[in-house]
């Protein structure tokens, strides 16, 4: 099997983990293969709705069962957590529906959300309402910088699964590079 079979095959799966596990870089390139003909943009939107759905609800839930024994264990993490809290209380409902667009807290917010006084059917509707505006924007903005390239690059068809390949292999090495400095900046002080 080809790459570009496998990127066929399982596109959607791929959009549906990056969901979960990393956001904007793989919904651009969702949208960026739909543009190219590999997926439908609405198929990629929908995918990628549903893995931050699982994403932002999973956390939200570990928080709301789990979260006291989460921060007894690590106490790292209870400093982390519970200086926030009384804000996270008073704009519980705002960061529900933002939290999507808050590079960096994606785990640590729906965590302390589960934790706060927020009524669970009030979180899932304003994070379900930030997600569905997430997901339309990053989406369609990664259909629609395939047709800027288009008109920068001519006919994209053309180079459109080296973009998308070296795209992902740049924004992963970015990743483990962040985590890196930020693990050793860490580390050392």
């Amino acid at each position: 099997m080809s790459l570009i079979s496998f990127i066929i095959s399982y596109g959607y799966i791929a959009v549906f983990f990056g969901g979960i596990f990393e956001g904007e870089a793989v919904l651009i390139l969702g949208g960026l293969a739909a543009y190219g003909g590999f997926l439908k943009l609405p198929l990629v939107l929908f995918f990628a709705l549903i893995g931050a759905m699982v994403s932002d609800w999973s956390w939200f839930f570990a928080g709301r069962h789990k979260g006291k024994k989460l921060i007894e264990k690590w106490p790292k993490l209870k400093n982390l957590m519970l200086k926030p809290q009384k804000h996270i209380d008073k704009r519980a409902a705002f960061l529900s529906f933002a939290l999507r667009f808050m590079y960096g807290f994606r785990t640590i917010v729906p965590l302390s959300l589960g934790m706060s006084t927020i009524k669970t059917p009030v979180f899932l509707f304003f994070n379900s309402l930030g997600l569905m505006c997430w997901v339309l924007s990053v989406g369609i903005a990664g259909y629609f910088f395939g047709d800027i390239m288009e008109i920068f690059l001519g006919r994209l068809k053309r180079y459109e699964f080296k973009i998308i390949i070296f795209t992902f292999i740049g924004a992963m090495a970015i990743y483990v590079i962040y985590s890196l400095i930020k693990y050793l900046l860490k580390k050392t002080f």
